[in-house]
């Protein structure tokens, strides 16, 4: 696949076990009591993805991909580190590509996955690629409202409220496994090397045209989008 071309879309959901029904992957919540009974249902259910769906992708989607998952990636400097990290989230499941196309059945019962902030930020061509490997009918229009519209009929985009609690446990989630294995953080960016900033600079897409001295360099970074996702 070209890395440039539109994005088919990963996120199929059902069970990670090969025989049985297609199951609902029910969304984290801030909810404690709630969680205890979710962690119990959701145990072996995953998202599946090709390993072609991570490795197509820019440092700055695949970012994207992981703040989706809840997957904490401020430690990964390089590309690989990303694919790698996103791969052994629990909430994940590597398969073939025939394995892919069987989980995308029209069949399925739908789950909402999108947040209408991440819709809003995401390319017509993704829209259209997304839609069709859904099987959302309108992937043919090419207004961007109305191929978000069609994703919110078919049950496939979180409500505000839904796409907010599950921003906040994801920063639970982090901050707990944060402070329970006490990782070495990566060193600000002050304190790296012009070397290592010009490299994560260019894994994340962003120019310095214009930098000359490190600061210049490290606020060239801290205020990019691409830093931040």
């Amino acid at each position: 696949m070209d890395p440039h071309s539109s994005f088919e879309s990963p996120w199929t959901l059902d069970s990670a076990a090969p025989e049985g029904p297609v199951c609902r992957w029910e969304l984290p919540t801030d909810d404690q009591n709630y969680e205890k009974g979710r962690a119990e249902r959701m145990k072996g259910r995953k998202i599946r993805l090709r390993q072609t769906d991570l490795t197509v992708k820019t440092a700055a989607e695949l970012r994207r991909f992981a703040h989706f998952l809840g997957v904490d990636v401020k430690d990964c400097l390089e590309k690989g580190e990303l694919v790698e990290k996103i791969g052994r989230s629990p909430q994940v499941l590597i398969v073939s590509a025939d394995e892919a196309e069987c989980g995308s059945s029209p069949s399925m019962p739908r789950e909402p996955m999108f947040s209408p902030e991440d819709l809003e930020k995401t390319s017509i061509s993704d829209l259209k690629a997304i839609m069709e490997r859904l099987a959302v009918k309108g992937s043919s229009s090419n207004e961007k409202a109305e191929l978000i519209r069609h994703l919110h009929d078919a049950g496939l985009v979180l409500s505000e409220a839904e796409a907010r609690s599950r921003r906040e446990s994801a920063q639970t989630t982090a901050d707990v496994e944060m402070s329970s294995s006490n990782p070495t953080p990566s060193p600000p960016l002050a304190q790296r090397s012009v070397g290592q900033l010009k490299a994560l600079a260019k894994e994340l897409g962003i120019g310095l045209d214009g930098c000359l001295e490190k600061t210049d360099i490290v606020n060239r970074i801290e205020s990019s989008p691409a830093f931040k996702c």
